[in-house]
């Protein structure tokens, strides 16, 4: 009867964790991320070099996927949006 109490607390523990706890740690996580490539766009926007502004295109499609990313994060858990 121990070892089922401890299997059932076990899953209990896991759900816990991957509802609530690992959303948040991941959505902080690409918010950060995107964060950073906002930084890095500021920084190259008062450039006009050929490599800055393909560079610019790159960082603009990384911050949008993240963004996709943390939509998909929240709808999988339920929040509207």
């Amino acid at each position: 009867m121990g070892l089922i109490a401890a299997v059932v607390g076990a899953l209990r523990a896991l759900t816990a964790y991957l509802t609530i706890i690992w959303p948040v740690q991941k959505t902080r996580e690409i918010t950060r991320e995107i964060e950073a490539y906002e930084d890095e766009i500021f920084n190259l926007a008062d450039s006009g070099s050929a490599s800055d502004k393909l560079r610019l295109e790159t960082l603009h499609i990384r911050a949008a996927r993240a963004r996709k990313q943390i939509s998909l994060i929240r709808s999988a858990n339920g929040h509207s949006d």
